[in-house]
C-alpha cells in the first residue's frame, strides 16, 4: 500500500480550520474564504489514497463486529406438521405454516420446525421471537400462484415503499428473528413464472413501474400506493423489513422471483453467518439467473 504524502492530513485540517474562521469574518470575506477554503480542502482531499480510505474502513469493521448479537429463542419447538402440513410436495401447507408462528409466538417465542419433505406453501410470515429452521432434507417450495401473496403487505420495490403482493418470507418491523438450517428454499420461478414480469412483451412491470416513481414523486401516501393483482412489480423471496436482531444462517435459497432483502434491518443486528446461495435451476441461463436476482 502507497502511503499518502505525510503532510496531506495537517494540510487537510488546516484548510479545513481557515475555512471555519472565514464564517467570522464580513459576509463579502466570508463568501471568498469558503470558496477558497472549499477548493483548498478538496485539493488537498485529492491527495488521500484510496488504499488509506480503504484502510479506514476495514479498520472500524471489528467494531462493528462487535455490536451484532444473533438472536437467541427459547428452547421450545413447534414442528409444522403438529398443524397439518404435509411434506408430499403437493398438499398446500400455507395455513399449518400461518398457525405454527402463530403458537410459537402466542408462547412466547422459540423454533418452527420444517422437517424432511417437501413443503408447498404460499406466504410465510415470522413473528417476534421466531426462528423458522429448516432440517437437512426439507425444501419449502413456494406457490407460483401471486395470488397466494395476498393480500398486499407495506414493503419496498426497487427502494420505494408500497402496498404489493407478500413477500415469500416476510417481517416487517419484527425483533428478533430467524431463518436458519441445512434446508433449501425455493422460490420456483423460472421464464415463465416471475422472471417474464421483467420484460417485455406485456404483461410486464414497466408501466407499474413507472406509476410507481410518479406516485412517490407526487407525495401519495404509502398506503394509497396500491399494488398487488392486476399489477406486475415481483415479490422479494425473503424481505425482513425494519427489523431488529435478525440472523440468516445456512440455508440454500434459489430462484427468487425478486432478489432478497433485509433492507432496513438495524444495521447492529443483522447477522449472516454461513453463507447462502441464490441458486437457478441448472437450465436457467446465466442471464435469467442475474434477472431473478434484481430488483
Amino acid at each position: 500500500m502507497q502511503p499518502s504524502p505525510p503532510h496531506s492530513r495537517r494540510r487537510f485540517l488546516a484548510l479545513a480550520a481557515a475555512g471555519v474562521g472565514g464564517a467570522l469574518v464580513t459576509a463579502p470575506a466570508a463568501a471568498q474564504a469558503q470558496s477558497a477554503g472549499t477548493q483548498a480542502v478538496q485539493a488537498a482531499g485529492a491527495h488521500v489514497s484510496s488504499a488509506d480510505r480503504a484502510a479506514a474502513a476495514w479498520a472500524r469493521v471489528p467494531a462493528i463486529r462487535r455490536r451484532i448479537r444473533p438472536p437467541r429463542f427459547p428452547a421450545r419447538t413447534f414442528p409444522i406438521t403438529d398443524h397439518g402440513a404435509a411434506g408430499d410436495g403437493t398438499a398446500t401447507c400455507t395455513e399449518a405454516f400461518r398457525r405454527a408462528v402463530e403458537a410459537c409466538a402466542a408462547a412466547g417465542g422459540g423454533r418452527v420446525l420444517v422437517p424432511a419433505g417437501t413443503w408447498l406453501t404460499g406466504a410465510i410470515h415470522l413473528a417476534d421471537n421466531v426462528e423458522l429452521h429448516l432440517e437437512a432434507g426439507a425444501t419449502i417450495r413456494f406457490s407460483r400462484d401471486p395470488a397466494d401473496y395476498l393480500p398486499v403487505v407495506f414493503t419496498r420495490y426497487e427502494g420505494i415503499e408500497l402496498m404489493n403482493y407478500s413477500p415469500f418470507i416476510y417481517a416487517h418491523g419484527r425483533t428478533n428473528v430467524a431463518i436458519t438450517g441445512a434446508g433449501v428454499i425455493d422460490g420456483q420461478a423460472d421464464a415463465t413464472h416471475w422472471w417474464d414480469w421483467s420484460s417485455d412483451p406485456a404483461p410486464s412491470e414497466g408501466p407499474d413501474k413507472k406509476l410507481l416513481a410518479q406516485q412517490a414523486e407526487a407525495g401519495v401516501p404509502v398506503a394509497e400506493r396500491v399494488f398487488g393483482e392486476g399489477h406486475y412489480l415481483r415479490p422479494n423471496l425473503i424481505q425482513l423489513y425494519r427489523c431488529r436482531n435478525v440472523l440468516i444462517e445456512g440455508v440454500t435459497v434459489r430462484d427468487s422471483p425478486c432478489g432478497t432483502s433485509t433492507r432496513s434491518c438495524a444495521p447492529t443486528s443483522r447477522s449472516a453467518r454461513s453463507p447462502w446461495t441464490a441458486r437457478a435451476a441448472p437450465t436457467t441461463t446465466a442471464a435469467t439467473r442475474s434477472r431473478a436476482r434484481t430488483c
